[in-house]
């Protein structure tokens, strides 16, 4: 339509939905990809990171991250995870956040007695109760799904924070807005 339409709006409209579908397509090709990595991730040894270079390093990669994503860390927090399994839960928790979010997100890192705790918190319209229990089931996008969306974002953040023997916690945040915690057993770096 963009090569034989001479009408300027009627060309820019469908530069913009090849665009759009590009971006979707590569989204869900790199979400695909990600998958197979947690399903095929073998018992890696745990590295020593601080996470705030953990996140800073999955922000740098994102475009819209700089002014949207706060990071509430201590500099000094360090524990050992599986770096790869850890970025993959990460990146794919913020992205989501950022999707369906048009203000901030944060990210907080706290530790919770054994536990290191991080949330991803933002002020999006949150998830249908009856829908929290399925969210991170493969390709369910629930009632209030998103044309663009795949439904494997949460997918693979539960299964790569699950092969790490933690969990991923979802809950609505009041009045509005969803709160994802990854609490994993902490091991502290020495």
């Amino acid at each position: 339509m963009a090569l034989a339409s001479q009408n300027g709006e009627v060309r820019e409209n469908a530069l913009r939905q090849m665009v759009a579908g590009v971006d979707r397509t590569s989204r869900l090709v790199r979400q695909l990809l990600d998958l197979a990595a947690v399903e095929g991730a073998e018992r890696a040894p745990h590295s020593a990171a601080a996470l705030s270079d953990i996140l800073g390093r999955i922000l740098a990669d994102m475009p819209a991250a700089d002014e949207r994503v706060v990071v509430e860390t201590d500099d000094k927090a360090v524990a050992r995870f599986d770096l790869v399994l850890l970025t993959l839960a990460l990146r794919n928790l913020i992205e989501n956040a950022l999707f369906h979010s048009e203000g901030k997100v944060v990210v907080r890192v706290r530790e919770a007695g054994e536990h290191l705790e991080i949330v991803v918190e933002d002020d999006g319209p949150g998830i249908a109760a009856d829908d929290l229990p399925r969210v991170s089931e493969r390709f369910f996008r629930g009632r209030t799904h998103s044309q663009t969306g795949s439904g494997l974002g949460l997918a693979i953040a539960q299964e790569a924070v699950a092969r790490m023997a933690g969990t991923l916690a979802l809950r609505n945040c009041d009045p509005h807005g969803l709160a994802a915690t990854i609490s994993l057993q902490a091991q502290r770096a020495s």
